[in-house]
């Protein structure tokens, strides 16, 4: 497969991921705002589309961006560097809002963690950065 689709695929996983992981993330938030444990019909779905839809994107994505590397070949610019640490941030907040949408589903409470409460702008502060960081890498070639 050659580098530029790898790249289109990479980007549409990107997309794909983002958007999964803020649909999770304005659940989890507007669930545990409510009194009660929220919509087990919509929390089911999103742990439905989540795991059949949101955890696979983010696997292609994470593939590709490997893919892409090792057939770049050459050293890890910083941008770049920079860029896998906010994913590996992004990677590991996803985790953080399936199990706070597990127990959700499971009738407890969900946790007051202030990331997870953050969570939608985190994302899109996040999404941000990495789209900024992507250009740079273009520019800087």
């Amino acid at each position: 497969m050659t580098h530029q689709w790898l790249n289109v695929i990479h980007l549409i996983a990107g997309m794909v991921w983002l958007g999964g992981l803020l649909l999770m993330a304005v659940v989890v938030v507007a669930c545990s705002l409510g009194k009660n444990s929220g919509d087990n019909a919509l929390i089911g779905y999103v742990r439905r589309w989540s795991r059949s839809v949101t955890s696979p994107a983010m696997l292609i994505l994470w593939a590709c961006g490997i893919a892409m590397i090792v057939s770049h070949g050459g050293g890890i610019p910083l941008w770049l560097i920079i860029k896998i640490l906010v994913l590996i941030f992004l990677s590991g907040l996803h985790g953080m809002l399936s199990a706070s949408l597990r127990r959700l589903a499971g009738g407890e409470a969900a946790r007051s963690n202030p990331m997870v409460r953050h969570a939608p702008y985190i994302i899109l502060v996040a999404a941000a950065l990495v789209v900024i960081l992507a250009k740079m890498g273009h520019f800087l070639g």
